[in-house]
């Protein structure tokens, strides 16, 4: 077992007056270093684990004098995201956006090992220039307190429940399924959507709506509680996967399956190394709201399929996610990183035009990870 009482997280900073600094900037990068070198001197630990990409390169410059080893996980895609670009606001944000995840693709060059959620992310940041020999894959999955938490009513249903969470942005692909429900409920008329989340399209997506006829069909929720989202799997019946745009290896899926769900999921990103097509649910492409419409329909009208693809995704969960055996590898990980990084060489080398950015060396290096 693991002595989580040894595991010290540092949380959210709030060092940061957001509304006057845009985070992810080397302004604020210098002002969390601050903050994190402070930290690390009163905690002194053996390891630092970056579980957030946007703080990496100010946990870089804060270990450059305490030469701690480094880990950091990858948990979402870091490639400039092709899209239509329809306002100066987006260019902007789509311009910081890519200019971030070149110094974070930089950065990962100056850590000991790169943990990828998916083999998805893996093959993503081997053709980047990560050196494949520090990134292991390691599958992120929902915590024991969403299992078999909420008790779920027995009571027959009035229509059939299709659950969606997440951000709303371009990229997980809402409108997609709006699209849908606009054919489902030409043919089904006892289906309910719920869509949970906020963000910019929400805007957008409500005229949507509006504009289907679909308003007493779908239901968004807004930002909703761990223990709400909790309630609302618990009392689907289908979760469905939208994205149009990549994801490394979304938690939707794994906890949908954790409920027994069957997932309707774009065939893109890490989606597949979780859902089994006509197994735990329906792979469909991207983007495509006939197929997303198709798929739903045949697990509404079919209540054994349902159950039997919900069954076999929990199974899948079961055998082939084990929250033991992913804490067994990320112990595993940091241990050898640490003992890899007792025998590097102490010698620093010249630092290049990056390295002067960040305080690091990036060229020469013949250490485990590059950190000095």
């Amino acid at each position: 077992m693991v002595d989580f009482e040894g595991l010290v997280t540092l949380d959210h900073v709030s060092v940061i007056p957001t509304k006057v600094l845009f985070p992810g900037t080397s302004i604020t990068d210098h002002i969390l270093a601050s903050y994190i070198t402070k930290k690390l001197q009163e905690i002194k630990p053996d390891i630092i684990h970056t579980i957030d990409t946007a703080i990496l390169p100010a946990t870089i410059m804060a270990n450059k004098k305490l030469c701690l080893p480094c880990v950091v996980t990858n948990h979402a895609n870091v490639f400039d995201c092709p899209k239509k670009l329809t306002s100066m606001r987006e260019r902007l944000n789509n311009f910081r956006v890519n200019a971030r995840n070149k110094t974070y693709l930089m950065c990962l060059k100056n850590v000991d090992a790169v943990i990828s959620v998916s083999d998805y992310i893996k093959k993503e940041l081997i053709f980047a220039g990560v050196e494949s020999s520090k990134i292991q894959t390691i599958y992120n999955i929902p915590s024991d307190k969403v299992i078999n938490t909420v008790a779920i009513s027995d009571e027959p249903k009035s229509a059939i429940m299709l659950f969606a969470l997440g951000r709303m942005i371009k990229e997980k692909g809402f409108d997609v399924i709006l699209k849908a429900m606009k054919l489902i409920t030409e043919k089904e008329c006892s289906i309910k959507l719920v869509i949970a989340g906020n963000g910019p399209e929400m805007p957008k997506l409500k005229k949507l709506v509006k504009a289907l006829g679909l308003e007493s069909f779908v239901l968004f929720t807004g930002w909703l509680s761990r223990n709400e989202v909790i309630s609302f799997y618990a009392e689907s019946d289908i979760v469905l996967l939208p994205s149009v745009f990549p994801d490394a290896n979304p938690l939707v899926s794994f906890e949908a399956m954790s409920f027994g769900k069957p997932v309707v999921a774009s065939n893109t990103g890490g989606i597949p190394e979780a859902v089994v097509d006509g197994v735990s649910g329906f792979l469909v492409p991207s983007g495509n709201a006939d197929a997303v419409a198709e798929a739903v329909l045949r697990l509404v009208r079919d209540r054994c399929l349902r159950e039997r693809m919900g069954q076999a995704g929990r199974e899948i969960l079961e055998k082939r996610f084990i929250r033991e055996e992913i804490v067994r590898q990320t112990v595993k990980l940091y241990e050898e990183v640490i003992r890899a990084c007792a025998q590097r060489s102490a010698r620093r080398v010249p630092s290049g035009q990056f390295g002067s950015y960040l305080g690091v060396p990036t060229s020469g290096m013949k250490t485990a990870n590059g950190v000095p």
